[in-house]
């Protein structure tokens, strides 16, 4: 069973144009980041490219956190990071991608995808009295289609783990 209780997996890039990036949000509450210990935290985001779309280039960024790439069990309960989801706004319309930090269900980490549907947390969660944080988007389930795409060609994820906390 997977959970992510990070909100890595939520960043959430709004009020954006193509080649512009306006703001983006990290939501990472901190109520219910683990089942015992470790803690797990988000720590920031570094955007060092954010130039999406068919015909402009790639998606560059960093994620700081404690969480591993491998995920977490507890109990029969694995947590695996989750995508991070991206909501594009041009000419009035909103646009959801995804990028998996993890290969899962046929998704290739590290590629953009057009999002159908995705699953919540809620969908993922396991048999008995665990504590996680409800209806947070966690992972893609669907393709969409933007622009004609469902998604902007293969990507990359590289986890690098620091001297100490976080990876």
């Amino acid at each position: 069973m997977r959970k992510l209780i990070l909100a890595i997996v939520c960043v959430a890039m709004l009020l954006m144009a193509p080649g512009l990036v306006a703001a983006y949000d990290i939501n990472d509450s901190p109520a219910n980041d683990s089942i015992g210990y470790p803690i797990y935290e988000t720590y920031g985001i570094n955007v060092t490219n954010f130039t999406p779309g068919v015909n402009n280039g790639a998606i560059g960024f960093q994620l700081f956190s404690n969480f591993p790439q491998a995920g977490h069990t507890v109990g029969s309960w694995l947590t695996l990071p989750a995508d991070v989801f991206i909501t594009e706004y041009y000419q009035g319309v909103d646009y959801q991608w995804a990028v998996p930090l993890v290969s899962h269900d046929g998704f290739n980490a590290g590629t953009t995808y057009a999002v159908g549907s995705y699953k919540i947390s809620d969908d993922l969660q396991p048999a008995g009295g665990y504590t996680y944080n409800h209806n947070v988007a966690v992972q893609i389930s669907s393709l969409g289609s933007n622009y004609g795409y469902d998604n902007l060609g293969a990507g990359s994820v590289a986890w690098n783990a620091g001297g100490g906390l976080p990876r």
